[in-house]
């Protein structure tokens, strides 16, 4: 599995001219898989068309995508990472590994695969500051384990998402729960395609609505490609509407 995870990993990443450092791909299995899963969410970006670009972290371009291998701050000088800037429809983001961002709580959590809004991550930059909840406009929880997952992964994510609240909130793993699969569709079982209106808050400048997220859970791996190319085909439709 590991080195079926560093093949892809590396093909999709030559798309892009970019290779990662040596001292991540030596990292652990759980890490690469995170890997794995972030090229694959680059994969469906480049199929609605959007400009893919590996920045360093004082966000400059780059042919080496460092990540990050332990939880860490956008300005965090033990841990400083790079990213890779997205650009749709005139629009632009950030995708970042291992950030910890704020959530309502403002308790810093750390999101696997995450997609940020651009000015809000260059004004944290220039503040020292961090990302906060209403910056991410999606995230992906990977999660490899040897054995079946525990229904505990499940009643995480769900936390996850009432810290966050984001358009977009995945559960990636190596396998399938159709436990997990149960609680998270029983929560979120009215949403359909793209987005529903639930209700206006004045309060909340920045997010002019309530809407209820995309939620779902899926096997992820590269040894079933056919699972991977439908994966990647429904993720890059629903990104059309999440980032358009």
């Amino acid at each position: 599995m590991r080195t079926r995870l560093l093949q892809s990993i590396l093909t999709q990443l030559q798309t892009l001219s970019a290779v990662i450092p040596l001292v991540v791909q030596q990292a652990r299995t759980d890490k690469i898989y995170e890997v794995f899963v972030l090229t694959s969410l680059l994969r469906a970006l480049r199929e609605i068309g959007a400009q893919l670009e590996v920045r360093d972290a004082d966000d400059q371009p780059t042919g080496v995508l460092w990540l990050r291998l332990s939880p860490g701050l956008l300005n965090g000088p033990m841990n400083a990472a790079g990213f890779v800037l997205v650009e749709y429809n005139d629009n632009k983001f950030e995708i970042h590994s291992g950030l910890r961002v704020g959530g309502y709580s403002s308790v810093l959590h750390e999101l696997d695969v995450s997609i940020i809004e651009r000015s809000d991550a260059m004004e944290c930059r220039e503040k020292k500051e961090n990302p906060e909840h209403w910056a991410v406009k999606a995230l992906i929880e990977c999660k490899f384990y040897g054995s079946k997952l525990p229904l505990s992964v499940g009643r995480q994510h769900l936390g996850l998402i009432d810290e966050f609240g984001v358009p977009m909130a995945l559960l990636c793993a190596n396998s399938f729960s159709s436990r997990i699969e149960a609680v998270l569709n029983g929560r979120y079982s009215q949403r359909a395609r793209g987005f529903r209106r639930v209700y206006f808050d004045p309060d909340l400048p920045w997010r002019n609505e309530y809407r209820v997220p995309l939620v779902r859970h899926f096997m992820l791996s590269p040894l079933n490609e056919e699972t991977e190319d439908r994966f990647v085909g429904w993720l890059a439709e629903e990104l059309r509407h999440v980032l358009g």
